[in-house]
């Protein structure tokens, strides 16, 4: 079963991959290489289907954002 993250860790591997945090309210909306996430708040682990529509919306697959978890948190 994969690893749940938080929304704070979450944010933090994105910035990783060149995301920036563009407004900060119910989610916090990233943005990146052309790409506009938004991740949803004080979530302290992400459903595991959330997880995934925010990785297809980045454009990341799972198995690099966490070998970047891994170097980055």
């Amino acid at each position: 079963m994969p690893r749940r993250y938080s929304t704070e860790e979450v944010i933090k591997v994105l910035e990783s991959f060149g995301f920036r945090l563009v407004r900060d309210a119910r989610h916090a909306i990233m943005d990146g290489p052309g790409h506009v996430v938004p991740v949803p708040k004080d979530r302290k682990q992400m459903p595991s289907g959330t997880m995934s529509s925010i990785l297809r919306k980045a454009g990341i697959t799972r198995r690099d954002f966490e070998e970047r978890a891994g170097n980055v948190l």
